[in-house]
């Protein structure tokens, strides 16, 4: 069935033309193009081999239906692959085409005899393709029997080529015994391709005598002076039993061997192999020059444009890419790239190098590069394999990873769903690539904060995986990370704590404490420390990365570096600047370097670089740096990123705090819009950002809008975390603070005394967010009116990167001990605002959506500020009627019980309803009590006038 093209070079191996009538055929009677149409054939197919079988078993005599056997279809993903590694060079494509073995059956002959009946009964009734005598000329393995493609009718001119196998039933008891396919599948790979079957037989007569790849049989080995032999067993030792140091050793004696040989090919060959055990022990610098070896040969005896030049091309970017040098990565992808598409048939390799370079655009940060890149892939994938493969899902597994990073959550929530419908269907449900788009799933979820929804998905995926793998595989520490992030995200520290600690332990028991992926595990248990506010731990943990990953990887990768980054936003927490500058600005010149200036991990180094200047109260600099990080987000992540709302909201607090409260609130609403794009305008994140932009409005002086947006948050935080939680108290604290630069001190302390409430049940009396509400309180309860609305509730930085949090925008206040005030505290002068300018006119507020203060807002605020300069001007009337303000103040402390109790006998609208009420339209004694303090306040103007 083979006719060979003999060609005049020696040095190239001769065209092999197979058939192009024997090609597997689709529905419409032509070439089937990928996978869905092999199979569609083939479904109908098995019915008609079954047909077949069923006339062979009336004709033979002896034969029954025990000594029959059709499985089911053969899986995909294994017809896939053989296509894929034993078609691919076949010539008319596509691979798929040639693969006859996905519709199956075996006849179990009793004797010589019946195999010689099945044998003359098939060449009588079934057109026979191609036919192996196994009895006459044994596999390597030794096994006999006969091997059928026979062509069986479907309907019509259809046919589709099924493979028979005839075994001779003692024959088969043998092979099962000794475990023959077990030496089948580790020898197959190896000895493809012309080797003497009796040097194949002595070499698995050596591994059955020494079992396994110990002291004896390396010694054995290493004594042998045949460089084939050696570089088969070290092929075996590589890529089956991953036996990485014995296979380099048998390489380097290869490689020892070939010394003076007039053999340049193989020694390139060698070189190459030694790179690639190389890597996969970790020497990367190791690798790489032996790839270099390979590359040089290679150019010079094979040429720059051969396909081996691709191959190995595309193993320097390998390594370059774990050194996180991806720049320099992405060009040998593109070089590989160039070269496969223009010599190559194999289009699978084409793909290879898309996915290649999709990943490495992916990591340096363009994240739309990436995606065009992994979409050509998929169109490729498509054509060859239809829209429904498992390949074609692990594409767009890649797509929606790509999209997510970028921002684009709904399309990256469309590419893994669609990935997971393909997996389910095509491998099961109980899968690890269906747990995998589980996980893909769950991460975007989260980013969009549908929490509750993202950990079903996580614990799914975990789920599949300790079914599949075990409760200690490294796989179910994959799930346990991201469900960790998770739990810390929704601020459970303890539950993110424990998942961590169980996820370092897989990973330290399967790759040591010293791995990468353990340390890395380290680093995201510190993070976690950090947001709760244990610095001493997460200094702890990030110490612990530091050092093992700067003997593993060397002080000058970007791994290490986000160690220094960790300790550096610890340092900034404890007031250390110095330190904490230090480490960050060390962190952003390697990211620099390695990643270039346009990264989403130079964005977040700038945000926290900003953070430790603030302690100093550099609010300038601390300014600059939140403007890099807001531009660089701008420029490379979508419009809706939230990373882009956490600078947003970070350079509104900062021009906030510079007086510039027009600008603030801009920024704020922009932090609030998109936080309400992502998650919608009733999640918990919203209502934080309605909070931070609530303080910018009440600095404005424009208190009606700022309570009204405290309202809102309040509201959407007790139907959403509960009005129990700690975000929910902090609100109620912050509300307070504004109702008491209204002057409303009443409506403050019922504010003040809900923030303490629950704050002092959900934290305790210690925690410094509850001392702060209690601080707060006192000043109500004294009548002290709030100068500084930028007081954080706690002096904490978050050490999240990727969403919005709480108070993370709410800058800290300095813990150096050269300092013990608030950080740039805001002028009580300019709290109230419109400013007004030289002419006496007032700064216009912007027309995008900030709501005016009502007149009478202003006037009062006016009024507020006259009488506080006549004050000072008059320092001894200013005495007295702080005397007798306070003495007014404790009046109305006494009077405050009864007035809460007659509140709450009322209409039970709750205490400061019925004290907003009372003020407007109360009883007569209300209206008298009113009309006392009505004149009070017109003496107190007349005196300030």
């Amino acid at each position: 069935e083979v006719e060979e093209e003999e060609e005049e070079d020696e040095e190239v191996e001769p065209e092999i033309h197979w058939k192009k009538e024997y090609q597997q055929k689709n529905l419409d009677s032509s070439t089937v193009k990928n996978i869905d149409e092999l199979y569609k054939v083939a479904e109908l197919a098995q019915k008609e081999l079954k047909r077949v079988i069923e006339l062979m078993l009336d004709e033979v005599n002896g034969l029954d239906d025990e000594n029959i056997e059709v499985p089911e279809l053969k899986p995909r993903d294994r017809a896939y692959k053989k296509a894929k590694e034993e078609y691919r060079h076949r010539i008319p494509g596509p691979p798929i085409s040639w693969v006859y073995d996905v519709v199956r059956a075996s006849v179990v002959c009793k004797s010589f005899k019946q195999v010689s009946d099945v044998n003359k009964w098939l060449s009588k009734h079934a057109h026979i393709v191609t036919g192996k005598n196994r009895f006459a000329e044994p596999s390597f393995t030794g096994y006999r029997d006969m091997l059928y493609h026979v062509l069986i009718p479907v309907e019509g001119s259809l046919a589709h080529i099924c493979e028979l196998q005839i075994h001779h039933k003692d024959i088969k008891a043998l092979a099962e015994q000794s475990g023959l396919p077990k030496h089948y599948e580790f020898f197959r790979s190896c000895f493809a391709g012309d080797v003497f079957q009796g040097d194949v037989l002595q070499d698995l007569a050596m591994m059955n005598k020494y079992g396994t790849v110990d002291r004896k049989l390396m010694d054995v080995l290493m004594q042998s002076e045949d460089p084939a032999q050696l570089k088969m067993f070290a092929e075996l030792f590589r890529e089956v039993l991953i036996e990485n140091e014995s296979a380099l050793a048998l390489y380097k004696r290869v490689s020892g061997l070939q010394q003076g040989l007039d053999d340049d090919k193989s020694i390139a060959e060698t070189y190459y192999c030694i790179g690639l055990v190389m890597g996969a022990m970790g020497d990367v610098d190791g690798s790489i020059k032996n790839f270099n070896k390979a590359l040089v040969i290679q150019d010079s005896v094979l040429g720059s444009e051969h396909i081996a030049v691709a191959e190995t091309n595309s193993q320097i970017g390998h390594m370059l890419c774990k050194k996180c040098n991806f720049g320099k990565a992405l060009k040998k992808y593109q070089k590989a790239l160039r070269i496969r598409e223009a010599n190559s048939n194999d289009h699978f390799v084409v793909i290879e190098s898309l996915h290649d370079i999709g990943l490495a655009q992916e990591r340096m940060g363009d994240y739309l590069a990436a995606e065009e890149s992994l979409r050509k892939a998929l169109e490729i994938q498509e054509s060859f394999l239809g829209d429904v493969h498992p390949d074609a899902a692990a594409t767009r597994h890649l797509i929606g990873n790509a999209l997510c990073h970028y921002g684009d959550y709904t399309k990256a929530m469309d590419e893994h769903r669609l990935a997971l419908s393909i997996r389910e269907t095509e491998v099961g449900k109980n899968n690890l690539m269906t747990a995998e788009s589980h996980t893909d799933i769950g991460i975007v979820l989260t980013h969009r904060g549908d929490y509750e929804v993202a950990e079903w998905r996580h614990r799914k995926a975990l789920k599949i995986r300790e079914t599949l793998r075990g409760k200690d595989h490294e796989e179910c520490a994959i799930s346990l990370k991201y469900l960790a992030d998770l739990l810390r995200r929704k601020k459970d520290w303890e539950g993110a704590i424990n998942e961590l600690t169980r996820a370092q332990g897989i990973l330290n028991k399967v790759y040591g404490m010293d791995h990468p992926l353990s340390c890395e595990s380290y680093i995201d248990l510190g993070i976690v420390y950090l947001d709760k506010g244990d610095v001493d731990h997460a200094l702890q943990e990030f110490r612990r990365a530091k050092g093992l990953l700067e003997t593993t990887l060397g002080k000058d990768h970007p791994d290490t570096i986000a160690a220094y980054s960790g300790l550096g936003r610890a340092h900034t927490l404890q007031g250390d600047s110095v330190e904490a500058l230090k480490l960050l600005q060390t962190a952003r010149e390697v990211f620099e370097e390695a990643l270039g200036s346009d990264h989403p991990a130079i964005a977040a180094t700038c945000q926290y670089i900003a953070d430790a200047l603030l302690v100093d109260g550099n609010l300038d600099e601390s300014l600059v740096e939140h403007r890099k990080a807001l531009s660089i987000r701008a420029n490379i992540l979508s419009k809706d990123h939230p990373d882009t709302a956490v600078s947003c909201a970070r350079v509104g607090d900062m021009l906030g705090r510079k007086g510039d409260f027009v600008g603030a609130a801009v920024a704020h609403r922009q932090s609030l819009s998109i936080t309400a794009i992502l998650c919608g305008d009733r999640h918990p994140e919203c209502a934080l950002a309605r909070v931070r932009l609530a303080r910018i409005l009440a600095a404005q002086g424009d208190f009606d809008t700022a309570v009204e947006e405290m309202n809102q948050a309040i509201e959407i935080q007790t139907a959403t975390v509960g009005k129990e939680h700690e975000d929910t108290g902090k609100s109620w604290s912050v509300l307070g603070c504004i109702h008491s630069m209204m002057d409303d001190f009443g409506a403050a302390q019922d504010d003040q005394n809900s923030a303490v409430e629950i704050l002092l049940a959900k934290l305790g009396k210690k925690h410094p967010w509850t001392v702060e509400a209690k601080k707060k309180l006192a000043l109500a309860e004294a009548e002290t009116k709030e100068t500084d609305i930028f007081e954080p509730v706690i002096q904490k930085i978050t050490g999240r990167q990727s969403f919005i949090e709480g108070d993370s925008y709410i800058s800290p206040m300095g813990r150096s001990k050269k300092k013990s005030s608030p950080v740039a505290p805001i002028p009580p002068n300019t709290l109230i605002t419109p400013k007004k300018t030289g002419q006496g006119k007032t700064v216009p507020l912007p027309p995008a959506g900030l709501t005016p203060a009502s007149t009478k807002r202003r006037s009062s605020s006016k009024k507020t500020k006259k009488a506080a300069g006549g004050e000072d001007a008059n320092g001894e009337a200013g005495s007295k009627k702080a005397k007798k303000k306070k003495k007014d103040g404790e009046d109305k402390k006494k009077k405050k019980p009864k007035k809460a109790k007659d509140g709450a006998d009322g209409d039970g609208d709750g205490k400061k309803k019925k004290k907003k009420k009372a003020k407007k339209a109360g009883g007569e004694e209300d209206n008298a009590e009113g009309s006392k303090k009505s004149k009070k306040k017109k003496k107190k103007k007349k005196a300030a006038e």
